[in-house]
């Protein structure tokens, strides 16, 4: 190899290992500012409550939480996504404000037809109270008495997850 090729390798091995820092430093950067637009007290409760330990913010769907009143105690509750840590697997984790109690659904902890990886969902939306239209899976479509989150994956399947008083549980929606 001629000095020329030594020096153009060098400059070339230099300027990629830039770039791949560069980007890197660029995802911390981009998850530290997208966690700024989550709510201080959910902040507190998903750090105090060591949630963090398990799972961490999932930032690939916007909105990337949702809130509503999830629990029927007049108090704005909080949907946000999450990715297991161990599993990857990505899921919604509700925070009650009031009682700051949390529950997963997704990430690991599987709930109906939705199953334990929302890697399948696209986008989310808050589901207000009030009679549900008839669902792809039959039974009797619940009557929300609370908001509730409505899941899907666009132009194929949906489904209702909602607090019956003691847990989540899911409706499915569309097919």
């Amino acid at each position: 190899m001629t000095k020329n090729m030594i020096r153009y390798s060098i400059i070339l091995t230099v300027l990629i290992c830039s770039l791949a820092i560069a980007n890197e430093s660029e995802n911390k950067n981009d998850k530290w500012l997208k966690e700024l637009n989550v709510p201080t007290w959910v902040k507190n409760i998903f750090y105090r409550k060591e949630i963090s330990k398990k799972y961490d913010y999932a930032f690939n769907i916007n909105p990337m939480y949702l809130l509503g009143d999830f629990d029927g105690d007049n108090s704005p509750d909080v949907a946000i996504l999450v990715r297991e840590k161990s599993s990857s697997k990505l899921g919604i984790i509700v925070i009650h404000y009031a009682s700051k109690e949390y529950f997963v659904v997704g990430a690991g902890q599987k709930i109906g037809n939705g199953g334990d990886d929302f890697k399948w969902m696209s986008n989310w939306s808050v589901e207000r109270k009030g009679k549900v239209g008839q669902g792809a899976g039959g039974g009797t479509p619940p009557e929300l008495k609370v908001e509730a989150l409505l899941v899907e994956k666009a132009e194929s399947a949906s489904g209702i997850i909602y607090w019956d008083g003691k847990k989540y549980v899911w409706y499915q929606q569309g097919d």
